[in-house]
């Protein structure tokens, strides 16, 4: 389940107030250490502790998206599994997934690449051919 990441994001159907996460929060392992704290607030985390926890937490994720180049080449080789190109919308699934980046690699990995078509993107129409008839 992924959780709100922008204050703009919509309102949840029921009406229920959502859970405003940050981008660091938002990710795997932010995820899993809000939940870890969720749980600790049953047995007994002050609410100030938590948020220090949260702050620490934050500082350290921006840090380590600071280090990051800010493009990143990426030869990936997989097998396709299913695809979807509904719209501005791409979704491909893709597993045996062989991913290189300098300097790691990465083998027989699943994925899920989506994203949405630029703006002002051309959509090649496919050629009929005899088949098509």
């Amino acid at each position: 389940t992924r959780t709100t990441m922008g204050e703009n994001a919509p309102a949840p159907a029921d009406g229920a107030a959502a859970k405003v996460r940050t981008p660091a929060q938002g990710s795997i392992v932010g995820e899993a250490l809000v939940e870890a704290l969720d749980r600790l607030n049953e047995v007994r985390l002050s609410p100030a502790a938590r948020q220090a926890v949260l702050q620490q937490f934050e500082a350290a994720f921006a840090e380590e998206l600071r280090q990051l180049p800010r493009f990143w080449r990426v030869v990936l080789q997989a097998r396709l599994r299913a695809y979807n190109l509904a719209g501005q919308e791409r979704v491909f699934d893709v597993d045996k997934a062989t991913v290189q980046t300098q300097p790691e690699i990465f083998r027989d990995v699943k994925l899920r690449i989506s994203g949405t078509l630029a703006e002002g993107a051309i959509i090649k129409k496919r050629r009929k051919t005899a088949h098509d008839s």
